[in-house]
């Protein structure tokens, strides 16, 4: 028997035993095992997820295992539901508030302790030791479908995603080996703080130059907006503003310029304020990239111009203009001091 097949009969004998229990059984005390016998009274069964017309094979082979099924328990009836695809994310939490759902649905297993809390789930723990391959599923993913000891749901089919990283370049990058990335966005995030700024400047001055932007301001500040350890520090503070704030100005009708507006930039002051400030400070001590889309000497950077005038000036007037240089950003840090710790550190603890 194909593997799909053997999904499919799993899925209709679990769903006999979704009907049987929801219908005999209590929370505390689930029925007992329907016994199979003649005089037992008919049962009509809803079965959702069948295969689409559009899949002819997959479809046949559900067919056959309910005839099956049925030949072998003629007092009950499986009502196939044609649904594409299985889990619908538009209406799957409206079906599941309002009872709507089949007998045997499908699911996502984020949403089976939901279905469990709504009620939607019915105890089969009685019965699911009748599934030969129970035990080969594995824990982690069975306890998903298990609230306090008891069973409400058998796992059709299930995939994990490993990250394999490299712990030198992690720490060599500034990132805490111990707690790697456990998301895309973050993994996207740590892959530009692992890239050196040398390795930018190249497809930077091209995009400046294609945009045209040569010799003007945004072809400093563009890039340094994009800055992807400012990226990194803003999500993590999004991430950290409470929820309920968000559903609070939804529920009053707010649209999401508005919640952006209203809520969530007075609310990321310390955050804004913190990259402004990185962006300033690193701005006026870089001197490469600056050398390259500044080459008009009227609109040199400090650090620029003063490595231009190195060779005639004398060694205490260099100096000195050294110093006047790092004044700006010296102060910058001093005054700005506590609001740059605030920023660093929020969104790092969640409670």
């Amino acid at each position: 028997m194909s593997s799909s097949r053997r999904a499919l009969g799993l899925l209709i004998v679990t769903g006999l035993s979704l009907s049987v229990a929801a219908c005999g059984s209590t929370p505390d005390e689930p029925a007992p095992a329907a016994s199979g016998t003649a005089q037992a009274a008919p049962v009509t069964i809803s079965v959702g997820c069948q295969p689409p017309k559009t899949n002819p094979l997959q479809r046949k082979d559900w067919d056959d295992d309910v005839a099956a099924f049925q030949k072998l328990h003629p007092n009950i009836t499986v009502d196939s539901k044609d649904g594409f695809p299985c889990h619908d994310v538009k209406t799957y939490d409206a079906k599941l508030a309002g009872g709507q759902m089949e007998d045997l649905f499908y699911g996502y297993f984020g949403d089976v302790q939901t279905a469990i809390k709504a009620g939607q789930a019915a105890d089969i723990t009685a019965y699911v030791d009748t599934v030969s391959t129970l035990k080969d599923i594995d824990p982690s993913v069975m306890a998903a479908y298990t609230v306090n000891g008891r069973t409400y749901g058998v796992p059709r089919g299930n995939y994990k995603v490993g990250l394999v990283y490299n712990r030198k370049l992690f720490t060599q990058a500034g990132l805490d080996p111990n707690t790697p990335p456990k998301s895309w966005a973050e993994i996207r995030e740590a892959a530009t703080l692992m890239i050196p700024p040398m390795v930018l400047i190249l497809p930077l001055y091209v995009t400046v130059v294609d945009l045209d932007l040569l010799n003007t301001p945004w072809a400093i500040w563009l890039p340094a907006a994009a800055n992807g350890f400012n990226i990194f520090l803003l999500k993590r503070f999004f991430d950290s503003v409470p929820r309920e704030l968000i559903e609070a100005a939804e529920m009053d009708g707010a649209s999401p310029a508005r919640i952006l507006w209203s809520i969530v930039l007075p609310v990321s002051r310390p955050i804004l304020g913190v990259v402004s400030i990185f962006t300033v400070v690193n701005v006026w001590r870089d001197f490469v990239y600056p050398l390259l889309v500044l080459p008009d000497t009227d609109r040199m950077t400090v650090s620029v111009a003063i490595n231009s005038l190195s060779q005639t000036m004398p060694t205490n007037a260099l100096t000195a203009a050294l110093v006047i240089a790092s004044l700006p950003t010296i102060v910058i840090f001093l005054f700005f001091q506590r609001h740059i710790m605030a920023g660093l550190t929020a969104g790092s603890l969640k409670g």
